[in-house]
C-alpha cells in the first residue's frame, strides 16, 4: 500500500501543467528542475507515518505543500499527499480531532492559494484546492463509520451465536435433569420394592418358604410394572414434544394418590393419611408435583425407614398446599417391615437390609440423594420450598406448594 501511495504522489508531480484555457501544456516543474523532487519524496516519507500519527502527518504534508508552492507555483500536485493525509486523519483519528483539523487545514490552504496565486479569496480557482481536501475528509469519515457499523454487526452476530450456543447447552442440561427426574420417579419405587423383597426371599427361602413365595410374587408384579412404566417413559421421550400437544412427562396428579398408597401397602409399607382443609381444584403443574413429592417421600420411607409404616398429612388452604410425610427412623435389629422380616426368617446374626451403618440405607444400598434433589427441583419449579431432615422419632419431609402463584411449565 505504501508503494502505491509513493507512485501516485511522485507520478502526479511529473504530469504536465498549464492553463487549460489556451490548451498549451507546460512540462512538469520536476522536468525543468529535477531537484524539486525532494518535495514529493518528503511528502512520501511523511505519509509512511499516517497510520500512527495522522494529525502530525496532515500538518507535515501541508507544510510540504506550502514550501513547494513558495518555491514554484506549479507544484500544486503536492495537494495529493494532503488529500491522502486528510482521508487518513478522518479514518483513524477521533471525530472531534477531524472537525478541528480539517477546517484549519482548509483555511490555511485558502490563504496560501490567495497569497501565492494572487487571486481574490472568492475566485472560483481557489475552490478546487480546498474542496478536494474537505471531500477526502468526508470520505474518510464515511469509511470509518462503515467499518464501525460492520464491526458492530459482526460483534452482535458473534454474541448472538454465543447466546444460541449457551441456550442450547442450557436446554440440554435441563432436558438431562428432566429425564433423570422422570426416570427416578418412574422406576425408583418399584426397584426399591424389588430390592427389598429380593432380600426377603433370599433370607426366607429355607426358613419360611411361604414368605419367600409371597416376596417373589411381589417381585414379579413390580418387575412387570416397572417395565411398563419404562416403556411409557421411552414413548414420551421419543415422541415429538411439539406434535399434537404431546406431554413431555408422564401425566399424574393428586387424584392418583389413593392408588399410590394402595401400591405401597401391597409392597409392605403401611401408610396412614389425613387431610385437613378442602382440596378443591389444583393447578395441573402443582398437582403433578404434589404427587411426585408424596411418591418420593413414601419411597424413601419404605427404603430407608423402619417398622414398615409412614404417615401422610395433606393440609389445604386457599393459598398453599402443605405435604408432610413422617416415618420412624431405622433402628437396627429392632426394625420391622419386609427387610426385618427377612432378617428374622434368616435367623440371628444374619446381615441384611435391616442392618444400618454409615452411608447405608435400610436395604443395604447407599443413599444417593438424587430423589430428594429432584423433589427440590420440582417444588422450586412451581415456586415452593422443601424442608427435610431427621427428628427425635424418625424422619420428616415437608413441602410447601403455592396454589396462587403462576407455576413454571414442566415442573411436574
Amino acid at each position: 500500500m505504501d508503494a502505491i501511495v509513493a507512485v501516485i504522489v511522485i507520478g502526479v508531480t511529473l504530469l504536465p501543467t498549464g492553463d487549460p484555457s489556451d490548451h498549451r501544456a507546460v512540462p512538469s516543474p520536476l522536468m525543468q528542475a529535477p531537484w524539486l523532487v525532494v518535495f514529493p519524496l518528503a511528502a512520501v516519507a511523511i505519509l509512511l507515518f499516517r497510520r500512527r500519527r495522522p494529525t502530525a502527518v496532515l500538518a507535515g504534508t501541508v507544510g510540504v505543500l506550502i514550501a513547494g508552492l513558495i518555491v514554484d507555483r506549479e507544484l500544486l500536485p503536492l495537494i495529493v499527499p494532503v488529500v491522502i493525509a486528510s482521508f487518513g486523519l478522518a479514518l483513524r483519528a477521533s471525530r472531534r480531532t477531524t472537525l478541528i483539523a480539517i477546517p484549519v487545514t482548509v483555511v490555511v490552504l485558502l490563504i496560501v492559494e490567495v497569497v501565492v496565486s494572487r487571486v481574490h479569496v472568492l475566485d472560483v480557482r481557489v475552490l478546487p484546492l480546498t474542496t478536494v481536501v474537505a471531500a477526502a475528509a468526508i470520505a474518510g469519515d464515511a469509511t470509518r463509520s462503515r467499518r464501525a457499523y460492520i464491526s458492530a454487526i459482526t460483534e452482535r452476530a458473534l454474541r448472538a451465536e454465543d447466546t444460541r450456543e449457551s441456550e442450547a447447552r442450557r436446554r440440554v442440561v435441563e432436558e438431562r435433569l428432566r429425564i433423570a427426574r422422570d426416570l427416578h420417579d418412574t422406576v425408583a419405587h418399584q426397584i426399591t420394592v424389588i430390592n427389598l423383597h429380593a432380600n426377603v426371599a433370599t433370607q426366607a427361602v429355607r426358613a419360611d418358604p411361604a414368605l419367600a413365595e409371597r416376596s417373589l410374587t411381589t417381585i414379579s408384579t413390580a418387575a412387570r410394572t416397572v417395565l411398563t412404566e419404562i416403556a411409557d417413559l421411552l414413548s414420551l421421550l421419543r415422541a415429538d414434544a411439539g406434535a399434537d400437544g404431546l406431554p413431555t412427562t408422564p401425566s399424574v396428579s393428586m387424584s392418583d394418590v389413593d392408588a399410590l398408597l394402595a401400591g405401597f401397602a401391597a409392597s409392605g409399607l403401611a401408610v396412614t393419611s389425613r387431610t385437613e382443609g378442602t382440596a378443591g381444584s389444583l393447578p395441573d403443574p402443582v398437582s403433578g408435583v404434589a404427587y411426585r413429592v408424596v411418591q418420593e417421600a413414601l419411597t424413601n420411607a419404605h427404603k430407608h425407614g423402619s417398622e414398615g409404616r409412614a404417615h401422610l398429612l395433606l393440609q389445604y388452604t386457599p393459598e398453599l398446599l402443605t405435604i408432610t410425610v413422617t416415618n420412624p427412623a431405622a433402628s437396627g435389629p429392632g426394625a420391622s417391615g419386609p427387610a426385618a422380616a427377612g432378617a428374622a426368617a434368616a435367623g440371628p446374626g444374619a446381615s441384611g437390609p435391616g442392618a444400618s451403618g454409615p452411608g447405608a440405607s435400610g436395604d443395604g444400598l447407599p443413599r444417593s440423594g438424587h430423589g430428594l434433589q429432584g423433589v427440590r427441583e420440582r417444588v422450586g419449579a412451581v415456586g415452593g420450598r422443601v424442608e427435610a431432615g431427621p427428628t427425635a422419632t424418625g424422619y420428616v419431609l415437608r413441602a410447601f406448594l403455592p396454589l396462587t402463584a403462576s407455576p413454571v411449565a414442566g415442573g411436574a
